[in-house]
């Protein structure tokens, strides 16, 4: 009988950990193991572990795709290079983060387009 209630609380406990992970955008696999193993500590845990952003989720070489498969580009994924003290920033940054020298709202629309291009060129290019 004991063991039965065990069993059930256990069962619960990972079946209700695995819920509030999937709402946080955690694994529902891990967090169901835990709840299982460790019970009433693992749901609170769930409970109070903080929500993952689902675009950051997503191991390395699985990136987004289009519907033609290609990965779709990311300005945060790319840098420039400071033409005043040649350290490299974010492709969107308005202001070198390094020095203070500041880029032109035309400069930078330019240069993302650029970077877009070069990067359609080598994805093209891959096929």
């Amino acid at each position: 009988m004991i063991v039965g209630i065990l069993l059930f609380q256990a069962v619960a406990c990972a079946v209700l950990s695995g819920i509030v992970a999937n709402n946080k955008n955690r694994s529902v696999g891990a967090w169901s193991v835990l709840g299982f193993v460790f019970g009433l500590f693992a749901f609170v845990a769930a409970l109070v572990v903080e929500e993952v952003e689902p675009e950051r989720e997503y191991r390395s070489g699985d990136s987004e795709k289009q519907s033609s498969g290609i990965p779709k580009f990311n300005p945060e994924e790319h840098q420039k290079k400071c033409p005043a003290c040649a350290e490299y920033i974010k492709l969107e940054a308005q202001v070198c983060k390094h020095c203070g020298h500041e880029f032109s709202d035309e400069e930078v629309e330019k240069q993302v387009a650029d970077a877009l291009r070069d990067y359609r060129d080598r994805m093209s290019d891959r096929k």
